[in-house]
């Protein structure tokens, strides 16, 4: 219990150190970035916590923070996949590099409570259950996805927004509130994202900047959904929305 719980620690705070240093090529890292990085470094070392050592543990993070890191920049650069939590790379792709190198770096542990011990020691052949392993749960995860996903858009028709709904933010669009009010969405604030280039400095919004555009957005979005009738929003007051029910 006590090399697991070592083994967590360690292994979240090498991924994000891994994300802080690569995030400083543009500029200054952003928050964000770092607790993905943490929570890369987590996922990685789940499957082996209790099982490798403090180094092995050491590599493991750096190496889920450098999949993830750059997994997450092209699949979105590059492929523009709408990935918006990052699940894939940061949950998904990390879980697989833990599991496979769980092959390479395990050893032996024992179980002090329950007298049981378990004889574990990282070889080629495990590394290939290992990897039979993971190939046989993204298998089934992704058939048991996708028939999900077939039963539900074949019920409830199409599954996401169009374009334009996505574009206005689907807190608005499906609940009629507007959240995250203060994450990009100022000018000023692109960079944060590393979209305004390396060179773009970043700058939070004043109080009054923030109240205006906050007013704006609200007032632009209730005008060209409040009477929508796919979203069954109404309007209560000149400048209030509300929903209708249904």
């Amino acid at each position: 219990a006590l090399s697991a719980v070592v083994s967590t620690h360690v292994g979240g705070c090498c991924s994000a150190l891994v994300w802080l240093l690569l995030s400083m090529r543009h500029d200054r890292p952003a928050s964000t970035g770092i607790f993905n990085g943490v929570l890369a470094g987590l996922a990685g070392i789940t499957p082996a916590s209790g099982f490798v050592g403090t180094q092995a543990t050491i590599v493991i993070g750096l190496f889920c923070g450098v999949v993830s890191y750059y997994g997450v920049f092209i699949s979105k650069g590059r492929f523009h996949i709408d990935d918006a939590l990052d699940v894939h790379w940061v949950h998904g792709a990390t879980g697989v590099v833990g599991s496979i190198l769980l092959g390479i770096f395990g050893t032996h542990a024992s179980d002090g409570v329950t007298g049981y011990e378990v004889h574990f020691r990282g070889t080629f052949e495990q590394t290939a259950i290992q990897t039979i392993g993971v190939a046989v749960v993204a298998l089934y995860a992704g058939l048991v996805t996708v028939s999900i996903l077939f039963v539900m858009q074949s019920y409830m028709g199409q599954l996401s927004h169009d374009d334009e709904k996505q574009h206005m933010g689907l807190d608005w669009v499906d609940h009629g509130e507007v959240a995250y009010h203060r994450l990009n969405v100022l000018s000023n604030e692109i960079s944060m994202h590393g979209v305004g280039g390396a060179n773009e400095s970043f700058a939070m919004p004043t109080e009054d900047e923030y109240r205006r555009h906050k007013h704006d957005v609200v007032e632009h979005l209730y005008q060209n959904l409040a009477n929508d009738e796919t979203t069954g929003l109404v309007s209560r007051t000149p400048h209030a929305p509300g929903r209708q029910t249904v």
